[in-house]
């Protein structure tokens, strides 16, 4: 079924799992070139094209072609060289306008059109050059070819993965970020001949492939219309026939994902085992269940204005909101905090009393990591809570707490627990916890550890008791939680933000190579904790990757053995 491709105006799916196009097309263009000089009428020498399914998340079919170049016919041995496309080939190939017309011909097969009843599509780079400026020259050197709407937006993977927070991809001075750059991000290695059309679109796939996998949704970063503006996947400017502007919880009608709560097992059929059965970390006592139980109510409570009701006999639904990206480029707490130091009438955020700011972390902590589906609040797949729909809760309603105080609590933070920031594409104010989520399909950004030089220390706080048990099961887990925590230091260290608890008192310090060497997955969050939840599949991490076991108190080596 056709779906309108949307424009970079507005946007409407009604889950992560209905994607805004039917697929995704790669293209990335080789051309004619030189070593260090200007290529004047630069040409096409490879059209190639690799259709990806965001359902099955896997390549669907594949078009390659070289092309013959009618204004520099002999290649530079420079780009045989590059590109690995000799002489031969592009000599027996057809020029442009065929090799183009061929190009819509097998889109066509496949489907794809601008309009119903066709499958639409929207055209991923490596890249703004291939679609800017390569293809619009060659339309001119060509002549007599008007390209179909659909090749006049697409997205530049690239600066997708640049705008993820933390971004994928970091920039280097003056030097752009390469394919190699992209899969090492995902963690993947190239494939075939980096700089050969075909190869270079399949790396591509990969690594849209895997950012699909990982709950993203790429959609068009540039569009030829000078009247364009930023994509919004919410639209605030919009408004009702009333001429009224719809709250924020309405505008997120159509982007929430509803589904339903993840049973106490793990997808591969093992229960996480309880406490009694020796898995670090223990369970919370009695009074924190208390506690938890009450807090929940107290969240939950009378909410009839800001959470949507649930029918009758229904589970608690999930709240799930696509990715959201984030501008890099504007300091959200900066500017929050300016404008209160501006007004005459507002106290200033340093004045809150410690008691009244160790309070507001802890409720901004229970909602972003645990809470967001009990109090009703939608909450992304990247765990960002757009901050409009956090505040009108009855329970921060009740206590009264402000946009400039939980600015200023992210601010001051030490453990760097919390992120306030602006969407890039829809200048929405969001906060997320930076790790300790227990949310089922909430993951937060994090970045792969490829390398154990990344970590040179990686170090897990416990007690007496946990770790008796730990041993006498064999691994560690992370419960509840998405992951087991390590620090990369102990607290106090300079640079270290967090990780661990400092009442801890033995210290469990992986074995960051045999780890990476087994394939166990390593990652490092925002405030620089390392994260992993085990062996893949089974939610454990055994024994044997912890290196070095310490009395933190002594400064001895235990041996597990007298345990």
């Amino acid at each position: 079924m056709f779906k309108e491709p949307p424009s970079l105006l507005s946007e409407k799916f009604d889950s992560p799992s209905e994607y805004p196009f039917d697929a995704y097309v790669v293209l990335d263009f080789e051309a004619t070139c030189d070593k260090k000089r200007y290529t004047k009428n630069q040409e096409v020498i490879e059209f190639p094209l690799v259709v990806v399914n965001p359902v099955q998340k896997c390549i669907e079919s594949e078009f390659q072609r070289y092309v013959k170049p009618r204004f520099s016919p002999k290649l530079s041995k420079f780009c045989i060289e590059l590109t690995g496309i000799t002489q031969e080939k592009v000599d027996r190939s057809a020029p442009f306008a065929k090799v183009y017309t061929e190009a819509m011909q097998f889109l066509s097969s496949c489907g794809f059109g601008d309009a119903p009843p066709s499958r639409s599509y929207c055209l991923v780079t490596c890249g703004d050059w291939d679609l800017k400026t390569m293809l619009p020259a060659q339309l001119k050197l060509t002549g007599g070819l008007d390209p179909p709407k659909s090749w006049r937006r697409w997205c530049n993977i690239k600066e997708f993965m640049k705008k993820m927070q933390p971004p994928l991809l970091k920039p280097k001075p003056r030097q752009p970020c390469d394919l190699l750059e992209m899969l090492t991000a995902v963690g993947l290695s190239l494939q075939g001949r980096h700089h050969s059309g075909i190869d270079d679109c399949r790396n591509i796939a990969a690594v849209l492939c895997e950012l699909l996998k990982r709950g993203c949704i790429l959609k068009p970063t540039y569009e030829v219309d000078p009247n364009s503006v930023p994509w919004r996947s919410i639209n605030l400017s919009s408004l009702d026939p009333s001429g009224a502007s719809p709250s924020l919880s309405q505008q997120l009608s159509s982007l929430i994902a509803i589904t339903e709560p993840h049973s106490s097992k793990s997808t591969s059929g093992q229960e996480v085992q309880s406490s009694d059965k020796g898995v670090e970390p223990t369970k919370p006592s009695q009074k924190r269940r208390k506690r938890s139980k009450k807090h929940n109510h107290d969240m939950a409570g009378n909410n009839t204005s800001s959470s949507p009701r649930r029918p009758h006999g229904r589970k608690k639904s999930c709240i799930r909101a696509p990715v959201v990206l984030l501008d890099d480029s504007r300091d959200a707490i900066a500017e929050i905090l300016h404008e209160v130091d501006k007004a005459e009438n507002l106290p200033t955020s340093s004045s809150l009393p410690p008691e009244r700011l160790k309070n507001i972390s802890r409720l901004l902590s229970y909602i972003l990591r645990h809470g967001a589906d009990e109090v009703g609040v939608p909450i992304t797949l990247n765990g960002y809570v757009p901050l409009e729909a956090l505040l009108v809760l009855p329970k921060i309603r009740q206590e009264k707490i402000t946009q400039e105080e939980v600015a200023y609590v992210v601010k001051v933070n030490e453990k760097k627990r919390f992120n306030l920031a602006y969407g890039a594409e829809d200048k929405v104010l969001y906060i997320c916890a930076t790790q300790g989520h227990s949310l089922k399909e909430v993951t937060p950004d994090l970045l792969v550890i490829k390398s154990p030089e990344e970590v040179p220390l990686a170090v897990h706080g416990t007690n007496w008791e946990a770790l008796k048990k730990i041993c006498n099961c064999g691994y560690l887990s992370p419960m509840s939680r998405q992951y087991i925590h390590f620090a990369k230091g102990l607290p106090q260290q300079s640079g270290v933000i967090s990780g661990m608890r400092s009442k801890a008192t033995i210290l469990l310090y992986l074995d960051v190579e045999s780890a990476i060497s087994d394939g166990i997955p390593l990652f490092e969050s925002t405030n620089k904790v390392i994260l992993t939840s085990g062996v893949p599949d089974t939610r454990q991490l055994p024994i044997k990757y912890i290196k070095k076991i310490v009395n933190r108190e002594t400064g001895e080596d235990i041996n597990l053995n007298t345990l």
